[in-house]
């Protein structure tokens, strides 16, 4: 069974959850804890914007920079198998700027960290090598497929581009501001009959945003909420996508 980890500890695996680095325990635990705390709901909003806009400029990391963070975890890994060994915290010459403390936090959480920050550094390290090549990757991939978003009488109000792994942004959109107090609010479904989930929230006016569908989500949905979003939809939407 898993361990019950703590608000903080949750707020903590924000990031790594915008990245998709959590284990399904964790990944259950987090949602919920969005879902009942506005503040971290819109922390993870904007991580999730930061994830899908570096997404978008660095299509995967260079070989250097994978290189580099395989040479770090590699060090972090001699560090404990030297505790092991001997029972002491002093670590070799070259890892003289390790991730982690390992002999002060052996536990699995400890290790997920690592892998998170080694994800993220992975990212950022990609974004500034490969943000040049942004023009020629996107040479070499098919676009993004378009998903309109239809309101009750029939219109299009909302137009979307989404990638194969469910990151995209709002290319168009006609609706007028949200009043003050309101944002806009993207919704996901799984099925025809299951309940809607939230996927981000949009702001007061959704043209530019940048967003991501989980994956197997059979047709998504947009509507008004309080400031901070809310863990379910309380309005009708006002535009709703065909099967995905």
């Amino acid at each position: 069974m898993d361990e019950r980890l703590t608000p903080d500890e949750l707020r903590e695996l924000l990031g790594a959850f915008a990245l998709g680095a959590v284990g399904p325990g964790e990944h259950e635990q987090v949602e919920a804890f969005v879902l009942d705390d506005r503040d971290a709901r819109s922390e993870l909003h904007r991580l999730e914007h930061a994830v899908a806009w570096l997404g978008h400029a660095s299509p995967r990391p260079s070989e250097a920079s994978w290189d580099a963070v395989q040479r770090e975890i590699a060090a972090d890994f001699e560090v404990e198998r030297m505790v092991e060994r001997t029972g002491t915290t002093a670590a070799p010459a070259h890892a003289m700027a390790p991730i982690a403390d390992l002999a002060a936090h052996r536990s699995r959480r400890n290790w997920r960290q690592i892998v998170a920050v080694a994800a993220a550094s992975i990212v950022l390290l990609g974004t500034a090598i490969g943000v040049a090549n942004v023009i020629l990757e996107d040479s070499k991939n098919p676009p993004g497929r378009a998903v309109a978003l239809r309101s009750p009488d029939g219109r299009i109000p909302i137009r979307i581009t989404l990638d194969r792994n469910g990151s995209g942004s709002v290319r168009s959109s006609e609706l007028p501001p949200a009043l003050a107090g309101h944002v806009y609010q993207l919704w996901a479904q799984s099925s025809a009959t299951a309940p809607m989930h939230s996927a981000g929230l949009l702001g007061r006016s959704p043209k530019g945003h940048h967003l991501r569908v989980p994956a197997g989500s059979f047709r998504i949905a947009v509507s008004v909420e309080p400031d901070g979003g809310s863990t379910e939809p309380t309005t009708d939407p006002v535009a709703v996508s065909g099967t995905l």
